[in-house]
């Protein structure tokens, strides 16, 4: 079996080490037994892999910046579906028009950048100081441009052309999303579909895991607002009922 699981606030906790702990081992339980693990996440595979490189023992696959790229276990690239420059500067330019300018960050298959470079883009991020903004952003730009904007996470930046922003809307190509990357890695690596179990918490997630098998965390957003869904405390006691 192959487990697609979300990372942050499913397998990886910020503010419990012993949560994120018992999720790992039960992780490398689950490969041990001959499964397979793959990280889905809005984050860069830099972000994950420098930040905590523990990753890189229990991945046989990382879906990384929305689902824009899929990546193997040895850091190759197997696939990055790219923006279409006109559709990143449209944006851009389109988002001078909100009450507050956001600040524009750039992302390609191996870069994370402030400024726009190259054409070979994967994910567009938009920060802003006042994150009251921007559900109705969001939507905004979701309204007038080919693409799947969501607001991901709240939080302080580290690059320093992003200080005093807050928040941010994550943005990738419209037909994308973490569903849409599973399905292409399926029929790529001959995955079986009945061998397929999603796990994860946001509304992002939502797609993946009513498409695979899914599980929303318990108490989470997502098992919130889609109360169909079947749940599971953790990865762990997800890993527990299935060995």
């Amino acid at each position: 079996m192959i487990l697609f699981s979300d990372f942050d606030r499913t397998l990886f906790f910020r503010d419990d080490g012993a949560k994120t702990e018992e999720n790992i081992e039960a992780t490398k339980k689950w490969r041990d037994e001959g499964n397979q693990f793959c990280i889905v996440t809005g984050r860069s595979y830099k972000s994950i892999t420098e930040h905590f490189p523990i990753i890189k023992e229990i991945c046989d696959y990382y879906i990384v910046d929305g689902g824009s790229i899929i990546i193997n276990k040895n850091g190759e690239l197997i696939k990055a579906f790219y923006f279409d420059p006109a559709v990143v500067a449209g944006v851009v330019e389109f988002s001078k028009s909100f009450p507050e300018v956001p600040a524009a960050y750039y992302y390609t298959p191996n870069s994370e950048d402030a400024d726009y470079k190259t054409e070979n883009l994967t994910k567009l991020r938009l920060w802003f100081a006042d994150v009251s903004l921007l559900n109705d952003m969001a939507a905004k730009i979701r309204e007038s441009f080919p693409v799947f904007a969501f607001i991901l996470a709240a939080g302080e930046p580290t690059h320093k052309a992003l200080e005093g922003r807050k928040g941010f809307i994550e943005i990738v190509p419209n037909h994308l999303g973490k569903s849409y990357a599973i399905r292409f890695l399926q029929q790529e690596a001959n995955i079986p579909a009945d061998s397929i179990v999603t796990i994860g918490d946001g509304l992002n997630d939502y797609e993946m895991v009513r498409d695979f098998n899914g599980f929303a965390i318990s108490g989470s957003e997502l098992s919130d607002a889609f109360h169909e869904l079947k749940t599971a405390d953790s990865i762990s006691s997800l890993i527990r009922s299935k060995l």
